[in-house]
């Protein structure tokens, strides 16, 4: 039996700084509203307190906000960009947010750097996952690891790992009863996973845990004390060649490599991955009709009273308007159509941007599992005797 040890070189680099993810969210009450009162936080906490509540466009020194709000027969969706200027380059945060009429809620943060920057977990990812009821599959997400004990605990843990609704990265780190002390290695696992918030699910095992689940699994998929392993998605405990898809951090690397160094290649992997995952159903439908409400924004940017100054775009234009009659035309068009527009009818429709809080790495696209029965310990247990 071989498992893969992970090599230090660290993933394309291009395809790991900025932070996307897609949260799913277990219930629709108020979702819309929550989104949209943590986002307004996160901008007081720049200073800056612009009324969200309707769909418009603000600008103050060198940063921009667009935002969208949309009503259709198939639910709500919000959408609020914020774009910053500054030395290090444009900083981009997005969040769009929707709630249907039917099914699961869902928000997307995104954030990036127009020179390629580095983008550590935003905290209004965090507050996020705080406030709202998240899941990747059946699996709570949480902003810190877990610590998971034997018994139900562990068998959730376990499911969660072959869980073929997952497409996220699941981290579990496993202990033993010598050697190291617990608690030490339980909060360098904190650090050490610091930068895969919202990103991926962190669990520690007791050295209960860790025991139950290589039994559970064989040594294929087992965790070994002292280490650090990646599940991808669609893992197969009874595949024993699958195994070799799912790298770990051995303990010397843990011991000795730099933690930051560790939390950094940790968090560019998790990026990574974020990058290739499937969207949420019906993701690409909202996001045009959002789109086609940010051009109406952006038209009705460009039209806004002289009394604000020369102001750019969000293309990046700057335009004098000298008509504040026309301004408020514009605005009341851009209401009309995030109140009217349904993004199946093939109307106008809206959409809004995004921005970065200065803050990427390996994520294989989701593949659905074609096997009929789920597998897994999963597998192992209904196909092995």
């Amino acid at each position: 039996m071989t498992t893969a040890v992970e090599r230090t070189e660290q993933a394309d680099v291009a395809d790991s700084s900025a932070y996307r993810t897609f949260l799913k969210i277990d219930e629709s009450a108020d979702v819309i509203e929550r989104v949209a009162e943590q986002f307004s936080s996160w901008l007081r906490e720049k200073n800056w307190d612009p009324a969200i509540a309707r769909s418009g466009s603000h600008t103050d020194a060198d940063r921009e906000l667009l935002v969208l709000h949309h009503h259709s027969s198939e639910g709500v969706a919000f959408r609020a960009r914020l774009i910053e200027q500054s030395p290090q380059g444009q900083w981009r945060t997005q969040l769009t947010a929707f709630s249907p009429s039917r099914g699961s809620s869902w928000v997307a943060p995104s954030v990036s750097n127009s020179e390629g920057r580095y983008v550590a977990v935003p905290r209004i990812a965090a507050y996020l996952l705080d406030t709202l009821p998240v899941r990747d599959g059946e699996s709570p997400l949480s902003s810190s690891a877990r610590l998971v004990g034997a018994g139900d605990d562990v068998e959730t843990v376990l499911e969660s790992v072959c869980d073929p609704d997952r497409q996220g990265l699941f981290l579990v780190a496993a202990t033993s009863a010598l050697d190291i002390d617990f608690e030490v290695f339980r909060k360098r696992v904190d650090r050490w996973t610091l930068e895969v918030r919202g990103l991926a699910q962190v669990v520690v095992l007791t050295p209960d845990a860790t025991e139950t689940m290589r039994e559970a699994f064989g040594p294929s998929h087992a965790v070994r004390p002292w280490t650090l392993r990646t599940f991808q998605p669609d893992a197969d405990p009874a595949v024993e060649e699958d195994g070799l898809r799912h790298k770990f951090l051995s303990t010397q690397r843990l011991a000795t490599d730099n933690q930051r160094a560790i939390a950094k290649l940790r968090g560019r992997v998790a990026r990574r991955h974020a990058s290739r995952r499937t969207a949420p159903e019906g993701f690409t439908r909202i996001d045009r009709a959002l789109a086609r409400l940010e051009d109406s924004a952006t038209r009705c940017a460009e039209c806004a009273p002289a009394s604000h100054g020369a102001r750019r775009s969000l293309r990046g234009s700057t335009r004098r308007g000298d008509r504040p009659d026309d301004h408020r035309a514009c605005a009341r068009k851009l209401e009309d159509r995030a109140t009217d527009a349904d993004p199946r009818s093939g109307g106008e429709h809206n959409g809004l941007g995004d921005r970065s809080d200065r803050s990427g790495e390996d994520r294989p696209g989701h593949r659905r599992s074609d096997r009929s029965q789920p597998q897994g310990d999963c597998g192992r247990r209904r196909t092995r005797t």
